[in-house]
C-alpha cells in the first residue's frame, strides 16, 4: 500500500440503498480490474462499463467523472486496509508487537488483494489530478490523516516504543519512510514479477525492522 490520502470523491455512499450501494462496490472492483490490466491512461469509463456489462449512465448516475472515480478507488482500497491494519495492531500491547502487526497487516492486505495493489501502483506512477497533483503530493496536503486512516501512520508506534525505552533512539520521520518505502515497494514487485511471495517478503521485513528499532541488550 502507498501513503494515505484525503481522497473521498463528491460521491459519497452515504445513504444508498443496499442495491446501489453493491451496484458501487461493483463499479470500483471493475475499475481496479481495468487500470491493472490496462493502465490508468486506457481507463476510461465506457471501459469500466464495459467491463461489467452496463451504460457508461450506470457509472455516471454513481460517480460525476473519472476523477471522481479514481478517487473513491483510492479511498475505499486505503479504507479497507487502514481497518485490516488497524484491528492487527490493536491486539497487541508492545510497540515492537504493534510494529510487527502492522507491517505484517499491510502485506497480508496486498497478498489477499492484488489487484487493488496493482491498481495503485499505477495510480502512484500516472495518476494526476485536474490541477495536475500525484498522489504522493496529495498525500502531502492530507496530513494528519483523516481519522479513518489514522490507523496507517506509524509515528503513535514509534513514540509509544521510544517513550518506553523498548525502542533504540531514532529519528520517527526517517524509520517511518523507510518502514512505508519497503511496504510500498511489495506492489511494485508484484507489477513485474506475478509469482512474488508477499508473505515470505513480510516475514523478512517484519525480522529487518524488528532488528532495526530494538534496543542493545
Amino acid at each position: 500500500m502507498v501513503h494515505a490520502l484525503t481522497v473521498r470523491s463528491d460521491t459519497e455512499p452515504d445513504g444508498q440503498t443496499f442495491l446501489e450501494a453493491a451496484r458501487r462496490a461493483q463499479i470500483l472492483r471493475a475499475t481496479a480490474e481495468v487500470i491493472a490490466e490496462l493502465g490508468y491512461a486506457k481507463t476510461s469509463l465506457a471501459r469500466i462499463a464495459r467491463q461489467i456489462g452496463v451504460s457508461k449512465g450506470v457509472i455516471l448516475y454513481h460517480f460525476t467523472d473519472k476523477d471522481s472515480l479514481i478517487r473513491a478507488l483510492i479511498w475505499d482500497v486505503y479504507e479497507r486496509g487502514a481497518a485490516a491494519i488497524g484491528a492487527a495492531v490493536s491486539r497487541e500491547h508492545s510497540a515492537s508487537g504493534k510494529l510487527r502487526a502492522y507491517i505484517s497487516a499491510n502485506l497480508e492486505f496486498t497478498a489477499a488483494h492484488r489487484l487493488d495493489a496493482l491498481a495503485l501502483v499505477e495510480l502512484g506512477s500516472s495518476y494526476r489530478t485536474p490541477e495536475g497533483l500525484r498522489l504522493d503530493q496529495l498525500a502531502e496536503q492530507a496530513m494528519p490523516l483523516p481519522h479513518g486512516l489514522a490507523a496507517l501512520d506509524l509515528l503513535p508506534i514509534f513514540q509509544e516504543g521510544l517513550r518506553s525505552g523498548e525502542f533504540r533512539e531514532f529519528e520517527p520521520a526517517a524509520m517511518g519512510i523507510a518502514v512505508r518505502s519497503a511496504i510500498d515497494s511489495a506492489g511494485s514487485c508484484l507489477a513485474r514479477d506475478p509469482g512474488f511471495d508477499v508473505r515470505a517478503f513480510a516475514a523478512e521485513l517484519v525480522t529487518t525492522f524488528d532488528l532495526a528499532t530494538r534496543r542493545p541488550t
